[in-house]
C-alpha cells in the first residue's frame, strides 16, 4: 500500500525537473502495479507451504500415501503441517491396529463357534435318542454357518487389503 506513496514522494521531491501531474498519475500507476506484483509473490510464497499440506492430506485421503512434511517450522504453517503429519500417523495406526484386531477377534470367534460343533458331533457319536440327535445336527447346521459367516468376512478383510496394497504398489 505505501510503495506507490513513497515512489511519488521520492519521484516529486528528487526530480530535477519541473513534474507535470500526467507523469506524476503515471508514476503512481507504475508503482501501484510494482507493488501488487510485489504483493502477490509474497503471499504466493507464504500459502506455498499451506497448498503443500493440502496436497499431502489429500493423497493420503484418495491414496493412503504417507507424505514426509516439514515440521521443523514452529509458524502457523509448520504447526498445521505437523499436525496434519500427526493426524495421518495416527489415523494410519489406528486403521492397522483395527485390521489386527479384526483378524484376531474372526479367529476366536472360529474358536469359540468350533467348540458347540464338537460337543453336537460327540453326542451324535454316542447314538442319542431322535430328538437329541435333531438338535446336536442343527447346533452343527449353525456353527457350519457361522463358519463361513466368518471366513467370508476375513475374505472380505484380506481383499479389501489386497486392493489396498495394489494401490500402494501402483503409486509406488
Amino acid at each position: 500500500i505505501h510503495i506507490p506513496l513513497i515512489g511519488i514522494l521520492f519521484f516529486v521531491l528528487y526530480s530535477k525537473k519541473i513534474i507535470s501531474p500526467d507523469s506524476i498519475l503515471i508514476f503512481a500507476l507504475i508503482m501501484t502495479l510494482v507493488a501488487t506484483f510485489v504483493t502477490l509473490f509474497v503471499l504466493n510464497k507464504l500459502i506455498k507451504p499451506i497448498l503443500f499440506a493440502s496436497k499431502s492430506l489429500n493423497e493420503y485421503r484418495t491414496d493412503r500415501v504417507l507424505s514426509k512434511l516439514p515440521v521443523e517450522y514452529s509458524d502457523e504453517a509448520g504447526l498445521l503441517m505437523r499436525n496434519i503429519q500427526d493426524s495421518i500417523y495416527k489415523t494410519e495406526n489406528f486403521i492397522n491396529e483395527k485390521q489386527d484386531l479384526i483378524y484376531m477377534l474372526s479367529h476366536d470367534l472360529k474358536n469359540f463357534a468350533g467348540n458347540p460343533k464338537s460337543f453336537a458331533e460327540l453326542i451324535i457319536n454316542e447314538n442319542p435318542s431322535e430328538p437329541v440327535k435333531d438338535l446336536a445336527e442343527l447346533i452343527c447346521q449353525s456353527t457350519d454357518l457361522q463358519f463361513r459367516y466368518i471366513d467370508n468376512f476375513i475374505k472380505l478383510l484380506k481383499e479389501q487389503e489386497d486392493i489396498l496394497n495394489i494401490s500402494q504398489k501402483k503409486k509406488t
